[in-house]
C-alpha cells in the first residue's frame, strides 16, 4: 500500500488494487516525466501552471508501483 497525497486530498493505494487516477496527464507532461519514469536522474524546468506538480505526483506514483512494499517518499514544494 502506499499514500498518495494531493493538495487536500489523500488517495490510498493497495498494490493489488487499480489505483483511482486523480489527474490526467497532458502529452507534453507525459514527455516531461520518462527520462525521470525511467530511472533517469531529471530536472524539470517549465513555465507556472503547466503541471509540473502532476508530474512529480506520476513520478513518484509509478517509481513507487515498482518498488518493494514499504517504500515511502516524501515530496515538499514549498517556499523558503
Amino acid at each position: 500500500m502506499f499514500h498518495l497525497f494531493l493538495a487536500s486530498h489523500t488517495t490510498v493505494y493497495e498494490r493489488s488494487a487499480a489505483p483511482q487516477q486523480l489527474y490526467k496527464l497532458r502529452s507534453y507532461q507525459i514527455e516531461l516525466a520518462e527520462k525521470a519514469v525511467d530511472g533517469n536522474n531529471t530536472i524539470i524546468c517549465s513555465e507556472t501552471g503547466t503541471g509540473k506538480t502532476f508530474v512529480a505526483m506520476h513520478i513518484i506514483e509509478k517509481h513507487l508501483a515498482a518498488s518493494p512494499k514499504g517504500n515511502h517518499v516524501w515530496y515538499y514544494t514549498g517556499h523558503f
